[in-house]
């Protein structure tokens, strides 16, 4: 059977405008964007206290902290969980390797 895909024309323009059609390091931009948040968004979803603001951070925004000082140690980051501050989790990141 069939199943019914749901049009959300919402979503759609959500998406599109994360789509970067410029240059390489537009796309590598991107790339870091969602990769960290998808970490941030992770970890909110288990119980771990992360800032709105973080969260709520737009791709050029983003573009825009970024290119201040681009290093890829500036995108690791720690965090407690909300129900035991004991309890801490530390995200890292390195280039890649060639």
């Amino acid at each position: 059977a069939a199943m019914a895909v749901d049009y959300a024309p919402e979503v759609a323009g959500c998406v599109s405008s994360m789509v970067d059609l410029g240059c390489a390091a537009g796309v590598e931009s991107q790339r870091l964007f969602l990769a960290r948040r998808t970490a941030l968004e992770m970890l909110r979803d288990r119980g771990y206290s992360v800032p709105e603001d973080e969260l709520a951070r737009t791709l050029p925004e983003f573009r825009a902290w970024w290119s201040e000082t681009p290093e890829i140690e500036r995108l690791s980051f720690s965090t407690t969980l909300a129900s035991d501050e004991s309890n801490k989790s530390k995200i890292t990141s390195r280039a890649r390797e060639s």
